[in-house]
């Protein structure tokens, strides 16, 4: 979150100094087209957070629900919250097998914990993995653990 609040503040640093070297080599006609257009574009950098979060926070739940969902209601076995939280264990486990994969290591099995309390639902509780070749495993362990909040990280060797 904190990353975020300095990335969005860094943009409009950014654009602001942007625009006082393009009025200072400006010509005094020209300046008032530079200073409409630029407050448009500074209105457009200062409200897209709400944007993003209005537009894609809906589009996010129409993905979700819409395309992955049906694997697991055609069953009629499961309730809506047991299909997400098992879907969001597959996404999580296939996101850790990728992470694996891109550290060079070959991971044959990844099984992801959440927690199911109420206070910790969605949170990671422990990550396991297997992977074949070891070197390097523990620098992978503590990448995993920073990456993914998980509060233990246990590795398997085959």
């Amino acid at each position: 979150m904190i990353e975020a609040l300095r990335a969005y503040i860094k943009t409009i640093a950014e654009f602001l100094f942007f625009v006082m070297l393009i009025r200072l080599v400006s010509t005094q006609k020209s300046r008032k087209y530079i200073n409409f257009v630029s407050g448009i574009i500074l209105l457009l950098i200062t409200f897209e957070p709400v944007m993003n979060i209005v537009f894609k926070s809906e589009m996010y739940a129409g993905n979700f629900t819409g395309m992955a969902l049906p694997d697991y209601s055609l069953t009629e076995q499961y309730t809506e919250n047991e299909a997400f939280d098992m879907l969001f264990q597959s996404r999580l486990e296939q996101s850790v097998r990728e992470d694996m994969e891109s550290l060079g290591f070959e991971c044959l099995d990844a099984n992801v914990e959440i927690g199911d309390d109420f206070y910790s639902t969605g949170s990671i509780e422990s990550i396991e993995i297997t992977i074949k070749n070891g070197e390097g495993a523990d620098a992978a362990g503590s990448y995993l653990k920073r990456r993914y909040g998980a509060e233990r990280v246990g590795i398997i060797y085959k």
